[in-house]
């Protein structure tokens, strides 16, 4: 067999192959490691067909994706036998194997179905690492971390004096007791807009009134900050392309009692599913500086990131108070704490923008621009 010369990557090469993605935390943590390579390399297959299955809407009655995967094509991709394919698969099923996927026979000749599971693992480390004093606790609530012996791990933590954050999910605090909860503690409640639009968006009738049902709980019934982080979409421009629908929101259902968060959409598995698509930095633009407005006329703590802040008035001129080049960041991802690399990945639009010095278009760099007290000055998100 003559040898395949193989040649180097430069520059920035890699960046234009698409890859398989097998999440890293089923090499590194200890309840995953009783499952082969193979099996691991398996299920980020697996992974990638959720897209397909998004792009074509393969969703059960409860909303549930599932993806249509047989024997045949995973034995050809893993190249191994049926045999070998079929043990694969019981390595990963609920059944027979770890959980992470689950089959369902459908009958009449139609192929079986398969949902993938979410492999992030829902537990809190017995020790949180700290950087200057404040912990960046970023999950997702359940009810059943809303509830129950969560409050007492919320006031072991509050008792060492660390600001505590979470971004949480709206409709799920309304059944929460809150009352150990003081001025160090911190909630981040997303919001898509008005109310026809954030219900479409999560894919839930209702999530709307139940988000700000648990609002108005979260906030009479417990001493912590509460902001919202007002997410710009697509469908929120077409359907309040003056701003008008989300100020009257603010001025009648939306309350909160410290800052408010202002970003626009990236695409996501939960915007795709629903049809929204992701907004560019020229279209959040002029949306940015009406919500600018608009919040700071009352006297709002403005917290702005992941969009652009060209046209917001006065912006280009205003002085800015930076922070430390040596910030350390370390954030939850799979029940894990990695160090966050904060180099930037600018826009196209960064060489010729006016604003460049102040550009917060680089999600990953995780940088805010903060307004408070008619100053400008920069923050982490």
């Amino acid at each position: 067999m003559q040898k395949i010369q193989f040649d180097y990557f430069r520059g920035m090469e890699a960046e234009q192959y698409s890859f398989y993605r097998v999440p890293k935390v089923l090499f590194t943590a200890e309840c995953f490691k009783s499952l082969s390579c193979e099996a691991k390399v398996l299920y980020g297959l697996m992974l990638d067909r959720m897209s397909l299955s998004i792009k074509n809407r393969w969703f059960d009655d409860e909303d549930r994706v599932y993806i249509i995967f047989t024997v045949d094509e995973i034995a050809e991709l893993m190249n191994c036998g049926t045999q070998k394919a079929v043990k694969l698969i019981k390595e990963l099923d609920t059944r027979n194997g770890i959980g992470l996927i689950e089959k369902k026979r459908l009958g009449l000749g139609k192929p079986n179905v398969i949902y993938v599971k979410n492999f992030m693992i829902k537990e809190i480390p017995n020790q949180l690492m700290k950087t200057d004093n404040v912990q960046k606790q970023e999950e997702y609530f359940t009810e059943e971390t809303v509830m129950g012996e969560n409050a007492g791990k919320i006031a072991d933590m509050q008792s060492e004096g660390n600001i505590q954050e979470e971004i949480a999910n709206g409709r799920l605090l309304k059944r929460g007791d809150f009352s150990q909860l003081h001025e160090k503690y911190r909630f981040v409640i997303p919001i898509h807009g008005i109310e026809v639009v954030h219900d479409k968006i999560t894919g839930i009738p209702g999530s709307y009134k139940e988000t700000i049902t648990g609002l108005r709980h979260l906030v009479n019934t417990s001493e912590c900050a509460v902001d919202i982080k007002l997410i710009l979409n697509q469908q929120l421009m077409e359907a309040d392309p003056d701003g008008t629908k989300i100020k009257n929101a603010f001025d009648t259902d939306i309350v909160f009692n410290n800052a408010i968060h202002l970003t626009k959409m990236a695409d996501t598995i939960v915007s795709m599913r629903h049809g929204c698509s992701s907004v560019s930095n020229e279209e959040a633009a002029g949306y940015m500086n009406i919500y600018f407005d608009y919040f700071t006329k009352r006297n709002v703590k403005v917290k702005l990131f992941d969009t652009c802040i060209k046209d917001i008035t006065g912006l280009e001129d205003a002085e800015m108070h930076s922070f430390g080049e040596d910030i350390v960041v370390y954030f939850k991802d799979h029940s894990q704490f990695w160090v966050m690399d904060l180099s930037r990945q600018l826009p196209d639009c960064y060489a010729n923008c006016k604003c460049k010095n102040k550009c917060l278009s680089a999600v990953d760099e995780y940088k805010a621009l903060v307004f408070a007290n008619g100053e400008f000055y920069e923050e982490l998100e």
